[in-house]
């Protein structure tokens, strides 16, 4: 849905198939369209009226010159077959982005969940306070407190209800419509399953490198045309003489016309300096290409290793804190706690719950992340 709405997705379309008519329309016998041209002629404009007078009308052609038609067919051939690498990357663009946006609206899901339990431990927390200190048994100043943590739990949920309608607008942006796709399904069993391949084959599937590989052979392509067209195109026509003048026996003449334009350094140096240039920047092009794909791909494995390292670490410490909290609840009740070491252990263990829900949907992003650069899409 978000490759069908994705604009450049329709741009490179447009420009595949007018790559394709070109490739086509460089079948052609001839290097481009006829020229017509006609001379009219006569003596009366000079005072003569001796009746000389001359229509003569030609049509001409341009030929390739040798392996031009050649070049020029597969110059458009290699296009149409960048341009279809171009379409991959998009959709790999487009992917990566959907993929973002999702992981940015689950977070912001799961920190209103949190933030909506915060707030309800803290609201019970703040009426047994209130009614114990219209019992008169609690303090002024624990009331205050705890009217305090209130407030910042409910400011908490605000903020983040604020920023969750902001990640759904985002994916309505990318797709076209308010969706919650849970990732939490997708895990290392899924990277388990691919198939094992180099790290070299990895870089070579990648559609950024096929593109930049496609972008090279263009280039010299473009080169060996520039090399083959040593000269503007020759012509070759057909003239017709229409003549009227006395007494003359040639009235009508047919004949062959030709043009040959020589080569010339002033025009072929710098359109060869053109195309060595972009062959030199586009094999430029393929080497950072290749740097940079293979930077993100360690890039991608040490976030996936390390974010899942640190879901499982801050798991364990949200489970010790949380089983902390119980016993201090329950030693508040009873006296043998104050509430502030109490509120303190609820905020404590409520960054320690938002960053554990962080990692672990970053370390299932991560994992998504490696299909999508392997080429499974899911």
């Amino acid at each position: 849905m978000a490759w069908a709405m994705d604009p450049i997705h329709d741009k490179l379309k447009i420009n595949h198939h007018s790559a394709k008519a070109r490739a086509k329309a460089a079948s052609s016998w001839f290097a481009g369209g006829p020229t017509v041209s006609g001379d009219y002629m006569d003596d009366h404009v000079i005072g003569s009226n001796e009746g000389y007078t001359t229509y003569q009308g030609g049509i001409s052609v341009p030929l390739w010159l040798p392996g031009q038609g050649r070049s020029t067919r597969a110059v458009a051939d290699a296009e149409a077959l960048s341009l279809d690498e171009e379409i991959n990357v998009e959709h790999l663009f487009v992917s990566v982005r959907v993929l973002d946006a999702i992981l940015k609206e689950n977070i912001s899901y799961h920190r209103v969940m949190i933030a909506k339990e915060n707030c309800e431990i803290i609201r019970k927390i703040y009426s047994e306070v209130e009614n114990g200190k219209n019992n008169g048994e609690v303090p002024e100043t624990d009331l205050l407190m705890a009217k305090s943590a209130y407030e910042v739990a409910e400011n908490e949920l605000n903020s983040s209800e604020e920023e969750y309608s902001y990640s759904k607008y985002e994916i309505n942006e990318i797709i076209g419509k308010e969706l919650h796709v849970e990732i939490s399904g997708y895990d290392n069993s899924y990277v388990s399953k691919l198939p094992f391949n180099s790290e070299k084959d990895i870089e070579n599937r990648d559609p950024r490198i096929k593109l930049s590989i496609k972008n090279v052979n263009l280039a010299e392509e473009n080169l060996k045309l520039e090399r083959r067209s040593f000269m503007p195109n020759p012509e070759v026509g057909i003239d017709v003489i229409h003549e009227k003048q006395y007494g003359s026996p040639w009235d009508d003449r047919v004949g062959i016309h030709f043009s040959i334009p020589l080569p010339s350094a002033v025009r072929n140096v710098p359109l060869r300096s053109e195309a060595s240039n972009r062959l030199a920047k586009a094999t430029s092009e393929e080497i950072k290409t290749r740097r940079m794909v293979h930077v993100e791909i360690m890039k991608i494995r040490e976030h996936l290793i390390s974010s899942e390292s640190s879901y499982k670490y801050m798991r364990s410490a949200e489970k010790d804190i949380g089983d902390r909290i119980i016993h201090q609840e329950k030693a508040w009740r009873e006296g043998e706690v104050s509430l502030k070491s109490l509120l303190m252990s609820i905020e404590e263990y409520n960054k320690i719950k938002l960053l554990s829900m962080k990692y672990e949907f970053e370390w299932h992003a991560a994992c998504i992340r490696i299909l999508i650069e392997r080429g499974k899409i899911p």
